[in-house]
């Protein structure tokens, strides 16, 4: 599911006018399409344009992967600020939110570990920026059972004292008797009426990397035997192994649709070839520069539509490529349209 876009500053509104007999799309449409792509092809949780030079308001004009009622709040104006260091020295910003102050309370709130500001020019100078941050590192419940929290926002105090148990664990794993005090000492108070008294724990992951927890708890304070822990260990690292084919399977799905993402949004041809030239993926954009649909160019080979004077030029810069794997190679060329006429391509 796409995640909600929110706005905030000055609403965008659509004025019902027409341009010709083409309707104008309403700005909220372009801010919902612009920010999405962005949040696809980045990988980025959180999307945010801010426009002070346009909204008057440090606060962003358009949001994606923020709460609703985070959006009209304003970023810091401060001259030290990320924003203000961006419109001032028009360069980007990294932040490491661990490291870093400055970083806005509501995005700390929600987990943010890192993120980038990049400048927005106007006509005639830095007007606004552009910020990104990448997917946040917390925990977050995949499945339980037999757990029913006590009450509504119990979840999420579970769910801090396994991150902060986490952060603090030196092995890779963990059990006490006496859970509540174990999260007083970590500085979280689990719900008083929870019945569940005895804890361990066992980090998913290896080579010294935590990708999460496997949390058992019972309603007896009595300790988990040793053989206990070693059945969990085992267990922990069969389900290690099922989530990261799992991260891995979506890596390369996310890949793809980043990919058909970025091509859907450039207005030139973005071609895969064969080592012989045979055309294995053409872009959208072929259909309007070579006025044949990208389906029907599987198959040929890029010499059928190459000029016939620049035919030896193509040869050579494709035996260039197959000869230097990982290059980048230019040559101009002049390339046949399906009605016949022909165009230059670099």
């Amino acid at each position: 599911m796409r995640p909600r876009i929110g706005y905030g500053g000055r609403t965008p509104r659509h004025d019902g006018k027409t341009a010709g007999r083409r309707r104008r799309q309403p700005p909220g449409d372009l801010f919902d399409k612009a920010l999405s792509t962005l949040s696809e092809l980045f990988s980025a949780d959180i999307v945010a344009l801010l426009d002070p030079a346009g909204t008057g308001t440090m606060a962003p004009l358009a949001a994606i992967g923020l709460p609703e009622d985070s959006v009209s709040l304003p970023m810091s104006d401060a001259a030290e600020g990320h924003l203000a260091t961006v419109m001032r020295t028009q360069a980007p910003v990294l932040v490491d939110a661990a490291a870093d102050a400055r970083v806005e309370a509501q995005l700390r709130a929600l987990g943010v570990e890192a993120m980038v500001w990049l400048p927005m020019p106007g006509s005639h100078d830095i007007r606004g920026a552009l910020l990104l941050a990448p997917p946040r590192g917390r925990l977050e419940c995949l499945a339980a059972d037999g757990f029913e929290p006590v009450a509504p926002d119990s979840m999420a105090a579970w769910t801090e004292f396994a991150e902060r148990l986490r952060a603090a664990m030196t092995g890779e794993s963990w059990s006490s008797r006496d859970v509540r005090a174990a999260a007083r000492g970590l500085g979280v108070a689990l719900p008083a009426a929870t019945p569940l008294l005895a804890g361990f724990a066992v980090t998913l992951g290896g080579e010294g990397q935590s990708a999460g927890l496997l949390l058992g708890l019972r309603r007896a304070a009595a300790p988990f035997s040793s053989g206990a822990l070693q059945a969990a260990a085992l267990y922990a690292g069969q389900v290690a192994a099922s989530l990261e084919n799992a991260r891995l399977y979506g890596a390369v799905r996310d890949s793809h649709e980043r990919f058909r993402a970025l091509v859907r949004s450039v207005s030139d041809v973005i071609a895969i070839l064969a080592a012989d030239g045979t055309i294995q993926y053409a872009s959208p954009a072929a259909e309007a520069l070579w006025a044949v649909p990208p389906e029907q160019l599987r198959g040929q080979t890029l010499l059928q539509r190459v000029h016939p004077e620049d035919a030896a030029a193509a040869r050579d810069l494709l035996a260039g490529v197959r000869a230097q794997a990982g290059c980048t190679m230019t040559q101009a060329l002049r390339l046949r349209r399906e009605c016949g006429t022909w165009r230059d391509f670099s």
